[in-house]
């Protein structure tokens, strides 16, 4: 494995198509905004010269999941992650929604708040193929679920 220090989810995509090239298999595990402010500045914003209120224009980061699996770049499985904020069947539903949009090979759903995902050291997952069928479910550490995933790559 090699770690590639990135800022921005543009830096993270050009890394990501530029290492993705001939891959065994690629995990998309980054949880990466979906909107970037249209406009950088390169200086504080003082609030003395903004007065009482600040709109800041977003504008939609480019799709690096979706972006990948269209590309056809990588040898073998892409692997993506879909954290909602829901349960039950309803998640399983998002899930394959955000499987026929993706369109990758498989996709791991996680519900996140509460005591598990996004800050927590357990989480419980449900893994779906391209045509939304469960191939596996598992539960406990990331490391445990990682490599559950990772087998279901071998």
């Amino acid at each position: 494995m090699t770690l590639v220090p990135v800022v921005s989810a543009e830096e993270l995509a050009r890394e990501v198509f530029a290492a993705a090239r001939g891959a065994d298999a690629v995990v998309m595990a980054a949880a990466v905004a979906d909107y970037r402010p249209a406009e950088r500045s390169s200086r504080k914003l003082k609030k003395e010269a903004l007065g009482d209120g600040l709109t800041i224009r977003l504008v939609k980061n480019r799709d690096i999941l979706s972006s990948l699996v269209l590309e056809k770049s990588v040898a073998g499985p892409i692997i993506g992650f879909a954290a909602e904020t829901a349960e039950g069947e309803e998640l399983l539903d998002l899930g394959r929604q955000k499987m026929a949009r993706k369109k990758c090979d498989l996709l791991v759903i996680n519900s996140v708040g509460g005591d598990e995902g996004f800050g927590s050291s357990t989480n419980t997952v449900t893994v779906i193929d391209r045509s939304g069928q469960v191939v596996a479910q598992a539960a406990g550490s990331k490391r445990e679920i990682a490599d559950r995933v990772l087998d279901l790559v071998r």
